[in-house]
């Protein structure tokens, strides 16, 4: 399980292992809206799931990032290119969540 900044459920996923065989994990995401309320769940497996919270986002991206990001990550290869073509989207701001810091990563021209 995943919190956001403001301690609201931001993901959850499970692999679960079916008689000894380990099938993709699956992974749902929450978004809130303005007021606080789930406005929105999104459900998929390795990948599936990320590119669909990115296609649907809009104006500013909130994530949750630590300073390092693998070159191969779900973030690297899928989430963040689906976001940037996104023509909704207007910035990606991370926030590092042990020290509650954010940086701008990106913003539409």
């Amino acid at each position: 399980m995943r919190w956001d900044y403001a301690d609201r459920l931001h993901a959850t996923a499970r692999q679960p292992d079916l008689n000894g065989e380990l099938i993709p994990q699956e992974t749902t995401y929450y978004v809130y809206d303005a007021t606080g309320q789930r406005a929105r769940k999104v459900t998929g497996r390795a990948g599936t799931a990320e590119a669909a919270f990115a296609r649907g986002a809009q104006g500013n991206v909130t994530v949750l990032q630590e300073s390092a990001v693998r070159i191969n990550s779900v973030w690297a290869e899928v989430e963040y290119p689906a976001l940037t073509a996104n023509p909704n989207v207007t910035s990606i701001t991370a926030v590092d969540p042990a020290s509650g810091n954010t940086t701008l990563l990106w913003r539409r021209p």
